[in-house]
């Protein structure tokens, strides 16, 4: 395939097909059949079903760092198709909706994906929600030259020729790293060394993370329509942290019961539903408490905890620290 193919299967749904592994054909393919600007390096247009805006930088030995933000004004599925040429890893670090919002308050953070980007699977953007990543891209093969000194769990993720994907939650330590990226995506003039030195820097920084926390996380085969599903479900958790989610509910929105839902969550993301939803609003207080200038106790209350003390209790076991020391670091 030469360049995505489009298809538009109902009213409310495009497909996208794709390789990933040769971003510049699918970002030049995008261009011409959205009417955009693709310049091998640099998109930003809007047509009548999204607004784009990426930068896309190649480095020798086919290294790929770049960033993305689209809002689609119809719901996109990405479908990744299989590919037989040499395997070549993706790390996402993505955002559901703006890193800093129209208040200036930053917005639930996706999480850290690393997959095989030569196999198949599917992603889903609903419409009307931007969203924004961060995406490395390398062949397995290069990885292996430079990264002797990687930790097992990172090899044993890199090393698994079967279809795998690996989760792990948005860490304040690396979503810093990738703020400055983004803040350096305008620049020519530095970008393109920001971006390496800093991609090289996260990849070491999900290291160290798999060091620490050798059973938390996820690889393995993973259906693509329970991957689809579950990101679903994922993202209808993380829009929301004001109340805690209803699993009667959720599960009934998807067509499940509230057991296979609970088994087919924690096969991709490897904790029950209500744990990764508070790890995930600790996280977003964390962000609240160091990027915007509201209160602590309105932040925990508009969080739906119980108490300030509840809330404080709950933070430091999470960071190792009190959530007023946050905005002294």
């Amino acid at each position: 395939m030469s360049k995505d193919e489009i298809n538009e299967t109902s009213e409310d749904v495009i497909i996208v097909e794709q390789y990933e592994h040769d971003v510049s054909t699918v970002f030049s393919g995008l261009s011409m059949d959205r009417g955009g600007n693709w310049d091998g390096e640099t998109l930003s247009f809007s047509d009548s079903l999204g607004e784009y805006d990426i930068v896309s930088l190649a480095y020798p030995n086919g290294v790929i760092v770049g960033v993305t933000s689209l809002l689609f004004h119809k719901s996109h599925l990405v479908r990744n198709l299989r590919t037989s040429v040499e395997r070549h890893i993706a790390i996402r670090i993505g955002y559901s909706g703006d890193i800093t919002n129209k208040d200036g308050i930053p917005s639930n953070s996706e999480g850290i994906y690393i997959y095989d980007a030569s196999q198949p699977f599917d992603m889903y953007y609903p419409k009307g929600r931007l969203s924004q990543w961060m995406v490395i891209r390398f062949p397995f093969e290069y990885f292996k030259t430079w990264n002797k000194e990687a930790s097992s769990h990172l090899m044993n993720i890199l090393f698994n020729e079967e279809k795998y994907f690996f989760y792990y939650r948005l860490n304040p330590e690396i979503e810093t790293v990738v703020r400055e990226v983004y803040r350096a995506s305008k620049d020519e003039r530095t970008r393109r060394f920001i971006f390496y030195s800093r991609a090289f820097e996260i990849i070491g920084r999900i290291n160290l993370l798999l060091d620490e926390n050798q059973d938390n996380y996820t690889h393995g085969k993973v259906h693509s329509k329970d991957l689809e599903t579950m990101m679903q479900v994922k993202e209808e958790l993380l829009d929301d942290f004001s109340s805690a989610p209803n699993l009667s509910v959720l599960s009934a929105n998807y067509n499940m019961s509230v057991s296979k839902l609970q088994r087919i969550f924690k096969q991709v993301y490897n904790l029950p539903i209500l744990k990764f939803f508070n790890q995930h609003r600790l996280e977003e207080a964390h962000r609240l408490i160091k990027y915007s200038d509201r209160s602590i106790n309105d932040i925990s209350l508009s969080l739906d905890f119980y108490s300030p003390s509840h809330f404080s209790r709950a933070f430091k076991k999470q960071f190792g620290y009190n959530p007023n020391e946050v905005r002294g670091k």
